[in-house]
């Protein structure tokens, strides 16, 4: 009795939570699936047309394009990510003597804004002003009136977003992981120090089972946040050069904003929530659970 009692009085303490979170969240989710089975312009009722608009991205080349340049990008970022942050957290971890002034570096990259870091990056790789040609140039690795296209060549474009989203969150990763170092018990590690287990040894057979749930957790938000990496394209390349950058995300801002097709911009909202969680399925239940097991 005295449980029921505790149990509802439980529920009552986070009812307002789980409100705001069902406005925040699953009434926008709910919108979305009902707005996308209308055709919806500026001035017009909204004329409901079913799966019509699915169907007329389903047969479009552009989304099929948009889509495996959106994979590229999330797979390429979230794994490189994945590395360098652990390869970063291990340096630290390793190297005590002034790993404070090392993290304190390591927020400054994750702390500015993404549209900033677009910004700045935009300016640093611009063809003629951009700082990276510039040293280029003065090393004599290019002429005076030549430069690398870094934003501008569509064999370059995705990878230089790439090359962006990791310097931008690799940080990021690296504070998950190192913390999850931290919390590893020493007695272990010195135990296998004594077993004469190399530093390999010991990431692989003790550090990497505890780490297990930090990259759960790790590859979970930044596939979020990976395919939703609107502000990093709207800034640099705004989907160019043609269609090279031309990430879901935008395409979705496109449709809904740009061409005012609000039905067309909710089903690619759709489409897209469903990737992520697809993505996150089959990431957690095959390549986590086959990989890193823990003991």
């Amino acid at each position: 009795m005295r449980y029921a009692r505790e149990s509802r009085n439980a529920y009552v303490l986070i009812l307002p939570a789980l409100l705001i979170v069902a406005m925040f969240t699953l009434y926008p989710t709910i919108y979305a699936s009902i707005l996308s089975l209308y055709d919806c312009l500026p001035g017009k009722a909204c004329v409901f047309v079913g799966f019509s608009k699915y169907m007329q991205l389903f047969s479009s080349g552009l989304f099929w394009h948009s889509l495996k340049v959106t994979l590229i990008f999330v797979f390429a970022s979230v794994s490189a990510q994945i590395i360098i942050g652990t390869l970063i957290a291990l340096l630290i971890y390793y190297l005590p003597k002034g790993s404070n002034i090392l993290k304190t570096l390591l927020i400054i990259p994750w702390a500015l804004p993404g549209v900033i870091s677009a910004a700045m990056w935009r300016t640093i790789l611009d063809y003629d002003y951009g700082l990276i040609n510039g040293v280029l140039r003065a090393l004599n690795v290019c002429s005076p009136d030549e430069g690398i296209k870094w934003l501008l060549d569509p064999n370059l474009a995705l990878l230089s977003l790439i090359l962006i989203d990791i310097w931008r969150l690799s940080p990021f990763v690296a504070l998950l992981v190192l913390a999850g170092l931290v919390a590893i018990p020493k007695s272990y590690i010195d135990a296998a120090e004594i077993d004469g287990a190399s530093t390999i040894q010991k990431f692989i057979h003790i550090m990497l089972p505890f780490l297990k749930p930090i990259y759960k957790s790790i590859f979970i938000i930044r596939s979020i946040f990976a395919f939703q990496a609107l502000d990093i394209v709207f800034v640099t390349t705004k989907g160019g050069p043609g269609t090279a950058t031309y990430l879901l995300p935008y395409y979705m801002y496109n449709e809904a904003f740009a061409f005012l097709d609000f039905g067309g911009g909710a089903a690619l909202a759709v489409i897209l929530a469903l990737l992520i969680v697809i993505t996150i399925c089959i990431f957690y239940y095959i390549v986590f659970r086959t990989l890193v097991r823990t003991p």
